[in-house]
């Protein structure tokens, strides 16, 4: 249970970045993450494992933030940003 709720909240708080610079609500990001949990937790796992290789931690945040952004824009549009 509890590596669940750490994988929600890594999750939650990469993509809060994007959502606070489109002015999403809470409610908007709560959403956002509950129709996507496949994809959410999926991304959060690798976030968690790039947090657990010691030297890799240094760019973790700048990847998952870029990863964040990247996945967000692919959901917004529908096709793969990048291929």
């Amino acid at each position: 249970m509890s590596i669940l709720l750490t994988l929600f909240f890594l999750a939650w708080e990469y993509f809060a970045f994007v959502h606070e610079r489109k002015n999403r609500d809470f409610r908007y990001q709560r959403q956002f993450l509950m129709q996507r949990k496949p994809l959410v937790f999926g991304f959060a796992t690798g976030v968690l494992l790039m947090l657990a290789v010691p030297f890799v931690q240094l760019i973790c945040i700048p990847v998952a933030v870029a990863g964040a952004t990247l996945l967000w824009c692919e959901e917004q549009t529908g096709y793969p940003l990048i291929s």
